[in-house]
């Protein structure tokens, strides 16, 4: 079910809604753009199409909706936010997505690919490694975006549980949304994991 980067961008910017976030969770919108570079890397890969995937802290779904689009056989969104899971619940079902409101830390199961954008913990520091600690032990694949200056530990913590395939180097623009942001865009230096976990 091979879809085109920008078909799949489009469709994510006009079928997921928008709402608040919260600067207590760290959750920002990740571009609809970069959400499907990500999943076309791991669908090219092998890793989306006929596979399980789950979306950990999936805010919005767009992992998850975009997993879909490109042929994932189950597909799970794990978010804690109970407001963006009323906002994003019925599209996502619709999609034949499962949609679980909850902790990352309390999931359980098993599934081929996991897919995130964790906290980077600026406001909560270690905010990431509760996410990092789930993806190892549910899935065989992980796709992981993290801040740069964190690179040595997350090398660290990955190689240990694993084998980094590839590391991508990537430039987040986050908009001024909350009261401590000063300037209007913010560029952020970020690297994107490709790890193959131990087991």
């Amino acid at each position: 079910m091979a879809r085109s980067l920008k078909s799949i961008e489009i469709e994510l910017q006009n079928r997921l809604p928008r709402i608040g976030l919260d600067v207590s969770l760290e959750q920002y919108i990740t571009d609809p753009g970069l959400v499907s570079r990500i999943v076309f890397l791991a669908y090219s890969n092998g890793h989306i199409e006929g596979k399980s995937v789950v979306d950990l802290g999936s805010g919005y779904g767009h992992f998850a909706y975009a997993s879909r689009l490109m042929g994932s056989a189950r597909t799970t969104a794990v978010e804690i936010d109970s407001r963006l899971i009323r906002a994003t619940e019925r599209t996502l079902r619709e999609a034949g997505i499962e949609v679980l409101n909850m902790d990352v830390r309390d999931l359980q199961g098993h599934w081929d690919t996991a897919i995130m954008n964790p906290p980077f913990g600026s406001v909560n520091p270690g905010a990431d490694r509760p996410f990092m600690q789930k993806a190892v032990e549910v899935a065989d694949y992980i796709y992981a975006v993290h801040n740069s200056k964190s690179a040595e530990f997350t090398d660290r913590f990955y190689s240990s549980h694993g084998t980094v395939i590839s590391r991508h180097l990537l430039q987040i623009t986050v908009p001024r949304m909350y009261r401590h942001h000063r300037e209007e865009k913010a560029y952020v230096r970020s690297i994107l994991y490709c790890v193959r976990v131990s087991r």
